[in-house]
């Protein structure tokens, strides 16, 4: 019987420490996707800033431009 539990507790072990581990590379992929959207953005920035009419009417940022925006500005 003593024997049985210390075969599971490994069991148990290695799971948790499988989960932690794919927590923590989910988690530096998320970082990553973050860092080149941010990187994407401040391009097309950098693109407005350099045209005349950064923000007229004739050429107003599409809504995706404007989502990106807010979400790194907030």
């Amino acid at each position: 019987m003593n024997n049985l539990l210390q075969k599971k507790y490994p069991v148990k072990l290695l799971i948790f420490v499988l989960v932690i581990i794919t927590l923590m590379l989910y988690a530096s992929l998320w970082q990553l996707r973050r860092y080149y959207e941010k990187k994407e953005i401040l391009k097309v920035l950098k693109e407005r800033l350099k045209s005349p009419h950064l923000l007229s009417p004739t050429k107003p940022l599409n809504p995706d431009e404007w989502e990106k925006l807010r979400f790194y500005l907030v």
